[in-house]
């Protein structure tokens, strides 16, 4: 079951999205509009991995261009990354938004805006597409930063609410970068 969900998670993502797109009216007629927006960032984020991770090509393009053609990223670290780190981010974002706080909830807008933003640096320093590049300009640019401004607004959030959002979404990064940072010195270490 492991083996299958490393290989296919992005797919059974993508049918997520599709019913939680499915449920969007019910949602948005019984959600307030600000919380609604939150809610939408899981779909918008999981209709970017598939773009991202469809025919395993992040994978194996990290590999490629940070590994230098080593296995620096493996399946089973993309899994637990986007599976814990993005949906269950954004599922923990969308509940501290509901029932503690809506300014919570910025950070599932901050998610994928700064991975966006990675996505945007990589392109420009390999002046080259990278997967997931279409997806995180047109999707997380026209409908992630837009709900932050419209979420800040109705949160009333302050520099700090802003602050948490930024340094939850950039700990998810920072997570994937030391496992691929301690694969490439165990790499290196068993090269001698």
């Amino acid at each position: 079951m492991i083996g299958w969900l490393e290989d296919n998670w992005h797919l059974a993502g993508a049918v997520c999205a599709v019913l939680l797109v499915a449920l969007a009216p019910v949602w948005l007629t019984t959600t307030p509009g600000a919380l609604a927006l939150v809610l939408a960032q899981l779909p918008i984020y999981q209709a970017h991995q598939v773009e991202e991770h469809l025919g395993d090509r992040f994978r194996r393009d990290i590999n490629a261009w940070i590994g230098g053609g080593r296995e620096v990223l493996t399946r089973r670290a993309v899994l637990v990354t986007n599976v814990i780190g993005v949906w269950g981010f954004m599922v923990v974002a969308a509940w501290l938004a509901a029932f503690v706080d809506l300014s919570l909830g910025l950070a599932a807008m901050y998610l994928p805006i700064v991975n966006g933003i990675t996505h945007l640096a990589a392109g420009v320093a390999r002046r080259a597409y990278n997967p997931g590049l279409v997806t995180s300009v047109l999707l997380f640019g026209g409908m992630s930063v837009p709900s932050l401004i419209i979420v800040s607004r109705a949160a009333d959030a302050g520099l700090p609410a802003h602050v948490i959002g930024v340094a939850a979404a950039v700990g998810v990064h920072v997570a994937l970068l030391a496992h691929v940072r301690r694969r490439i010195t165990a790499f290196d270490r068993a090269a001698g």
